[in-house]
């Protein structure tokens, strides 16, 4: 269970960073200290509660740690759509949609590999590892990606390859 909960904290974090890139840039990055600080603390306190004074136990750190996930990820989108100037709804559709349907469905599957293969190998857990790894990549051009940057990645490609097949003559 408490590997599980981890799991979840781990995709919470990956999936909250879209703002601190944009704010970096802007040289905006106050509040989220502050932000970042004031759930830090808010997670010690859950955490030592939960943990001491409940019968939850040494997993208490990580629902402290899931439950400030929770309430840092609605301030850390107003804010971060505040300071591009757009509205909460379309900040949330453009920066954060794609990403969570393609960990939504890159989660299932994994799920769904794990089920049918499991790894109880080095061998099996490379497989499961390089199907969910595939899964991703491509998850990642065809929803991840727009219409333009798809566009520019198979330029790219197309200049490795053309290198590529003119250092083999």
């Amino acid at each position: 269970q408490i590997v599980r909960l981890w799991a979840v904290i781990d995709f919470l974090v990956c999936t909250a960073s879209l703002q601190w890139p944009i704010l970096l840039g802007m040289k905006r990055l106050g509040v989220m200290v502050a932000i970042q600080a004031g759930c830090a603390v808010l997670n010690i306190a859950l955490s030592v509660y939960l943990t001491g004074f409940t019968s939850i136990g040494i997993s208490g750190v990580l629902w402290g740690t899931l439950l400030t996930a929770f309430i840092r990820r609605p301030l850390l989108i107003w804010y971060g759509a505040r300071v591009c100037g757009l509205p909460v709804l379309l900040f949330v559709k453009q920066a954060l949609v794609r990403p969570v349907a393609i960990g939504l469905v890159l989660t299932s599957i994994a799920v769904a590999v794990r089920s049918v293969l499991e790894p109880a190998s080095y061998l099996s857990l490379f497989v499961c590892g390089l199907v969910t790894t595939s899964v991703w990549l491509l998850l990642l051009i065809m929803v991840g990606l727009g219409k333009e940057e798809r566009l520019v990645l198979a330029q790219f490609l197309r200049g490795i390859v053309s290198r590529g097949s003119r250092a083999s003559r």
